[in-house]
């Protein structure tokens, strides 16, 4: 025996999570006796401290984590785990608190306030209906396939309740970068003493089944999820828009051009991602296949590196090993363009002869760019004072038929110019 924790009465309920970024997994406690939350803290040596207490309307039934904003750190999400709270008017199977008769659930979503380094209620929500039991899990594949749908794929958890009492399926549908909406509850189906519930992909196509258990006729449930999957296939930028062709632009020869992007994977499995590039010469792909987990971005580099100046242009073929879409392969476009300075001189010196005081003498510096890019000529110097260059930056295109011209003004005073 290690540690004994003191919590509050007749605790239920218990789930572990790194709440706080810390590496180690804390500790979360639903007490049925005296509706309440303890949350422990793991002090990195496995050794636990109360965090604080959290008081609940009604009684903890069931203790969920998960990031209900998002799973992944990008604009869905912020890539950690919330804590959620099922009480209900009904803490034991089939027996009603008296003063709750109406029939009443609160969900309660509790983070971690890293400022305040102590946790808060940041949504506190009532539904109709006792709840007994729920999952957290994203089941947005049915809208692709649903006319009209009020909610669009994203990923974000949506919320599936078991209501013994009512004999009722209910869910919750989180709607992407919002608050969970009470209005948005609404009824799945009639399941007579539906108690315990689990989700799963059942059929292995990628979208989160449901079972449930019915209590009182000694049966299991399952529900398939009607929706379709589309096999993750391309490239997101770092806001999530698709990518169909990627430009690089003006590269230096011998140099290389990066660019950043992600490989998604919305879907509840895991596959394997390979690559193809019809030019793997000037374009390469890190990595070039790799796993590509459930639910998860993975961040993938490409690069260009030109050998002449001259237009480039490849394929790049991206394949999973998705049996229900074996042959499918999603195709990226790679431009780019080699380039390279080079400046030449007609003539290196410029004489203005003899030139009276008061005067200006003006003579044509001519610069030519022999390279296939513009270039701009942000600055210049003289060994004397008495000449000012022009105005810069001046613009420098490649020469085709004609040279650019450069005017230096010199003007000879009569005084000398202090040092």
């Amino acid at each position: 025996e290690a540690q004994r924790l003191q919590v509050g009465a007749s605790p239920n309920k218990l789930t572990a999570w790194d709440f706080d970024g810390d590496s180690d997994l804390d500790l979360v406690v639903a007490n049925s006796g005296n509706r309440t939350i303890s949350i422990f803290r793991n002090e990195a040596s496995g050794v636990f401290t109360p965090a604080g207490t959290i008081t609940l309307a009604l009684t903890p039934v069931d203790l969920k984590t998960g990031d209900i904003a998002g799973r992944g750190a990008n604009l869905v999400g912020d890539g950690r785990r919330e804590l959620v709270v099922l009480g209900s008017d009904l803490p034991f199977l089939g027996k009603i608190s008296e003063s709750n008769a109406a029939g009443t659930s609160q969900l309660s979503v509790i983070s971690w306030n890293a400022g305040a380094n102590t946790f808060n209620t940041t949504q506190s929500l009532t539904l109709d209906g006792r709840g007994q039991s729920f999952v957290l899990c994203d089941v947005d594949s049915i809208d692709a396939v649903t006319l009209n749908s009020a909610f669009q794929p994203d990923r974000d958890l949506d919320i599936f309740m078991t209501r013994f009492w009512d004999d009722r399926l209910s869910w919750l549908r989180n709607s992407d970068n919002a608050l969970l909406n009470p209005l948005s509850l609404a009824e799945v189906d009639s399941v007579r003493s539906a108690k315990a519930i689990a989700y799963f992909d059942v059929d292995r196509d990628g979208d989160n089944d449901l079972a449930i258990s019915n209590y009182l006729d000694n049966q299991l449930v399952i529900y398939r999820n009607g929706g379709q999957r589309l096999t993750p296939c391309g490239l997101v930028d770092s806001l999530g828009n698709d990518v169909a062709t990627i430009n690089f632009g003006e590269v230096a020869v011998g140099s290389t051009g990066l660019r950043g992007f992600f490989l998604p994977n919305d879907t509840s499995l895991d596959f394997l991602f390979s690559t193809t590039l019809s030019d793997s010469i000037h374009f390469r792909i890190l990595p070039a296949s790799g796993s590509l987990p459930a639910g998860e971005n993975v961040p993938v580099r490409i690069e260009f590196a030109p050998t002449d100046t001259v237009s480039y242009s490849a394929v790049l073929l991206i394949r999973l090993n998705d049996h229900l879409n074996a042959n499918e392969t999603c195709a990226i476009i790679l431009q780019g363009r080699g380039v390279q300075p080079a400046i030449f001189l007609p003539s290196d010196s410029l004489d203005f002869g003899c030139v009276p005081p008061g005067a200006t003498a003006i003579r044509e510096l001519v610069i030519e760019n022999h390279g296939n890019f513009a270039l701009d000529i942000l600055s210049g110097a003289f060994a004397s004072r008495r000449a000012p260059p022009s105005a810069l930056p001046l613009p420098f295109v490649p020469i085709v038929s004609a040279i650019s011209l450069i005017a230096c003004k010199f003007v000879r005073r009569t005084r000398p110019i202090p040092w």
